[in-house]
């Protein structure tokens, strides 16, 4: 197993997140772990999903990988970690049109500090999104994976998601019919709402045109939330692809396509999210507001802005 593949590391990027509703039914997605607010200092880390996946949730699971004592990956070795009031740590895209959540995981990884434990995962980060000067040089057709767990698949016994290829199908730079998203040739089955794609070059173009250059270009380009399937009756729908646990029959077939939401949209996010934190911790007339020089929450003995605050 090559544990340096770029492929290997954004696999442990990606979470299969199982929400639970007020009547015990389950439902499934993907998720991926994202620094918001990196300021070189502190950050927010989250895992983000899409709306419709949460919506009617209460409670959240997800699964991370444990880390051997040199930090490296236990492949094999996971843990199942509850979120029992998941509302509390959903923060929505400021449009409510646009079907993308943060969840706030500063609690999980808080637990974690104080009982030692160490988990393996790569959070993406702001270097990672494809950006104006990247998304400006890509044609039509781009070559793309696609992370998650579709029909709810997933490697349970090393707690590995599925990687899947494809292609653009519309450019990834401009909105889908005015909205803030792309096609993908790419099955979109249940399960796989919240997977993250990624621009996949193993050999980028070169010069002359046409020509191939030795090189990987790789870069988050959104984040998949449903697609266009065909019913029996011969119509066509669009839904999100969140799925149940349990296989089921479908009610319509994929049509081998996908939408994606504009990584753009992050930037939105990340806006809220910087605006709730910061009415929380930084405002001296809230009740939960605090120094950054004063004792941290969690009780370690070490100031906020050494300890808890680094991940806030």
């Amino acid at each position: 197993m090559n544990v340096t593949d770029p492929l290997f590391q954004l696999s442990h990027s990606v979470v299969r997140f199982v929400c639970m509703d007020a009547s015990g039914n389950e439902s499934a997605g993907t998720g991926y772990l994202f620094e918001f607010c990196n300021d070189g200092i502190n950050h927010v880390p989250c895992i983000v999903t899409n709306r419709h996946l949460v919506n009617d949730a209460v409670s959240g699971f997800f699964t991370l990988t444990r880390a051997k004592d040199d930090g490296s990956a236990d492949v094999g070795n996971y843990e199942v970690i509850h979120l029992p009031r998941l509302q509390d740590v959903v923060i929505g895209h400021p449009d409510g049109s646009v079907d993308l959540v943060a969840i706030v995981i500063t609690s999980v990884l808080r637990r974690a500090i104080a009982d030692k434990k160490l988990y393996f995962y790569v959070t993406l980060r702001r270097q990672d999104v494809a950006d104006d000067a990247l998304l400006s040089t890509l044609s039509p057709i781009e070559d793309v994976v696609v992370i998650g767990h579709p029909t709810s698949l997933w490697d349970a016994r090393h707690n590995m998601p599925v990687v899947r290829r494809g292609i653009t199908a519309s450019h990834a730079r401009l909105p889908w019919n005015g909205r803030p998203e792309f096609l993908i040739d790419a099955a979109c089955f249940p399960g796989a709402s919240g997977s993250p794609v990624f621009l996949a070059n193993r050999t980028m173009p070169g010069h002359p045109p046409g020509g191939t250059a030795p090189g990987t270009r790789m870069a988050l380009l959104g984040t998949l939330w449903g697609g266009p399937a065909l019913t029996r009756e011969g119509n066509v729908v669009t839904a999100g692809a969140r799925a149940g646990t349990q296989p089921v029959a479908a009610d319509a077939v994929p049509m081998n396509l996908g939408f994606v939401i504009q990584v753009a949209a992050l930037t939105a996010l990340e806006d809220e999210i910087r605006k709730i934190r910061d009415s929380l911790f930084r405002k001296p007339q809230h009740a939960t507001a605090r120094s950054r020089n004063s004792p941290c929450v969690c009780g370690s003995g070490k100031r906020y802005k050494e300890c808890c605050g680094v991940i806030l």
